[in-house]
């Protein structure tokens, strides 16, 4: 092409020299024009050189730093190949900088003179060029100077007639989701002050979405759900770039009863250790939202008793100090470590007669570290700063001995007390979560309970799971584990045998004889798992037998299926309510009504729940709809006695 130029000028030279006046301008302008031409050749050449010399300093200092590591063990006066080869590479590198500094000169003033004569629009497009090179040159050490060079390209580009729009639009981020959650775009900077990555600035909006970012740099995409870890994604944005980001929850109603109990964890990575630096890939998981309850321990030991007196329930220390209704939501301890596997079994043979393919275990290490930290992370479930008040036990007077500091409930957990994620409950104490460092001041342990013991240092859940042979019993609380989950409720038709096994049981209950029937209905089950008859009469049953847990677990499964029936509302809920489960209690009531709003015990036990919620006119007016429907009912009478007496203790006006 350049001989093609010197034969055209050479051509023309002449015709200017002799040319009449009136062609003298027309053979100037194309002289020009071919002297544009050239020097925009000259300039293509010189980026071309630019940014060869920058790939070749680029593999030379990624060289250098393999050499650097390698050379570092050695004594300082060693020679080595190493050696020899690390000037090498330090030798091209700085050539390679040189060459690249020049080459960019000789653009500059090349492009410079080629504007005199070439035509704008080709000036433009290759400028435009040019600086879109330098801004992704300069994307990872100085964003905003890139955005800079950013702007300029785009201003060019568009006066050449945007032959790089595409390339140097800003970057798109679209998420899919298929159950609605909020979607977080957060483009993150590092702070050495705290050593870790901090937001910039943040678009948020719910899922479908489609995020534009503000510019090229590295961008958390993330996700979250109800009952559902956050799911994210660090990624790296550049110019004219797309990211498609498909967010997939486990569906919750598969999961039937287990699914107000557990978390989704999405597989991911945990990081933990001093500075954070041991790493692991986590599986998908679902795990307990709290720890393992003496009410859940005591509905195993009455499935496994024949009497109520061989029903016994170790109390949680210092139970003296709870009232009687709170001790059984209180973390379960103390429970010897051989007791765990029938434990598990009986639970696992639970999940099976529900038709839930899930298998239960204790979680792993790395798995508590993901669900209470995620990948990116605070040294404690609560934050940065360690906080005695968060753990419950704590070094008492007398060395070697164990005192209590602060205890919650666990379904009672202000929300300070939660886990980063906000989804794991605490419940007052983590001695059961890893720190990421084992701390020393304050007898702080790994795990952050508070020990003066080296055998207090090992992890807790481990220590539960792993069943040292040394330990006798645990002193920490539970959690539970759920993987390999899909739902399999079969649905055929039950026969005549469950038929009048239901009648039996019934008059077997009639009859005060609620063991033999709880047998009875324990043997029809695994013939008719779909049957909700008999899990709405079993779930009676357990709550005769003192047994809230596994109730609510029945009806939980009946109503996986049939969700939309009004008693088996009304019973769960009344169950709840028993238990303290006061927010769960209502909104089955309110459910209940729902679809049958003059149902009697939905009406009267809502009006109860908002009396012991002090709300007086809420209850009353459930009252006057259920004395409409039944006004002789001995129930309305003793709800109109506690109406009467929470109208005298109430304020005037109230």
């Amino acid at each position: 092409m350049a001989t093609d130029l010197d034969a055209a000028e050479a051509a023309v030279l002449p015709l200017v020299a002799v040319a009449a006046p009136d062609q003298a301008e027309r053979a100037r302008a194309a002289l020009g024009a071919l002297r544009g031409r050239r020097r925009l050749l000259e300039a293509e050449a010189a980026f071309d050189r630019w940014r060869a010399a920058l790939a070749l300093g680029r593999e030379c200092l990624a060289e250098a730093d393999g050499l650097k590591t390698r050379i570092e063990p050695q004594r300082p006066f060693a020679e080595s190949p190493d050696k020899q080869r690390l000037l090498e590479v330090e030798t091209a590198h700085a050539r390679a900088e040189r060459d690249a500094l020049a080459a960019l000169f000789d653009f500059e003033r090349a492009l410079g003179q080629a504007a005199l004569d070439a035509p704008p629009a080709e000036v433009d497009a290759l400028r435009a060029r040019v600086l879109l090179a330098r801004g992704r040159v300069l994307e990872d050490d100085d964003p905003a100077v890139a955005e800079a060079f950013y702007r300029e390209a785009a201003e060019a580009d568009e006066r050449s007639g945007g032959a790089l729009a595409s390339e140097l639009a800003r970057p798109v981020v679209e998420v899919r989701s298929e159950r609605p959650g909020e979607c977080v775009l957060s483009r993150f900077e590092f702070d050495p002050t705290v050593a870790r990555m901090v937001p910039r600035e943040e678009a948020r909006g719910p899922t479908p979405a489609r995020f534009e970012a503000s510019g090229a740099g590295e961008y958390l995409i993330e996700v979250t759900a109800e009952g559902c870890l956050p799911v994210r994604d660090l990624v790296i944005l550049t110019r004219g770039g797309r990211r498609e980001f498909a967010y997939r929850p486990i569906e919750r109603a598969s999961l039937g009863p287990l699914a107000d109990m557990v978390v989704h964890i999405p597989a991911g990575v945990a990081r933990w250790g001093e500075r954070l630096h041991e790493k692991a890939v986590v599986s998908e998981v679902l795990l307990g939202a709290q720890e393992v309850t003496y009410e859940l321990w005591r509905s195993y030991r009455v499935a496994q008793s024949t009497t109520d007196d061989q029903a016994n329930v170790p109390e949680p220390p210092g139970a003296e100090r709870l009232a009687p209704s709170d001790w059984p939501r209180w973390p379960l301890m103390g429970v010897p470590l051989k007791a765990l596997p029938p434990f598990l079994i009986w639970l696992q043979s639970e999940l099976e007669l529900a038709g839930l393919s899930l298998h239960v275990r204790f979680p792993q290490e790395h798995e508590l570290h993901r669900a209470t930290r995620g990948e990116f992370s605070w040294v404690f479930p609560w934050g940065r700063q360690f906080e005695a008040a968060f753990c419950l036990n704590s070094v008492g007077v007398q060395p070697d001995r164990m005192v209590v500091s602060r205890r919650f409930l666990v379904d009672h957990q202000p929300d300070e007390d939660r886990s980063w994620f906000g989804l794991i409950n605490l419940a007052g104490r983590v001695s059961e979560f890893a720190t990421t460092a084992t701390l020393h001041s304050g007898n702080a342990a790994f795990g952050g309970c508070f020990t003066s013991g080296a055998s207090s240092l090992r992890d807790a859940m481990l220590r539960a799971g792993a069943l040292h042979e040394e330990a006798t019993s645990f002193s920490t609380g539970l959690r539970l584990a759920f993987v390999r989950w899909e739902r399999t409720l079969d649905q055929t038709p039950s026969g005549r045998r469950v038929d009048d096994a239901v009648t039996t049981a019934h008059a077997l209950l009639e009859a005060r004889q609620d063991r033999e029937a709880l047998r009875l209905v324990n043997q029809s089950l695994p013939q008719a798992p779909h049957d909700v008859r008999l899990w709405n009469l079993r779930g009676s049953l357990r709550n005769e037998l003192d047994d809230p847990w596994g109730a609510v677990w029945d009806f939980g499964v009946a109503l996986t299926l049939r969700p939309d029936d009004a008693t088996l509302l009304s019973n769960r809920a009344l169950v709840n309510m028993s238990r303290g489960a006061l927010d769960a209690a209502e909104a089955d009531f309110s459910r209940a009504l729902a679809e049958a709003p003059a149902q009697f015990e939905a009406l009267v036990g809502r009006a109860r729940l908002h009396l012991r919620r002090g709300n007086w006119s809420a209850a009353k007016s459930d009252f006057d709809e259920a004395s409409r429907n039944n006004p002789n009912h001995p129930a309305i009478r003793d709800l109109r006695r506690q109406l009467a007496e929470s109208r005298g203790r109430s304020r005037p006006g109230d």
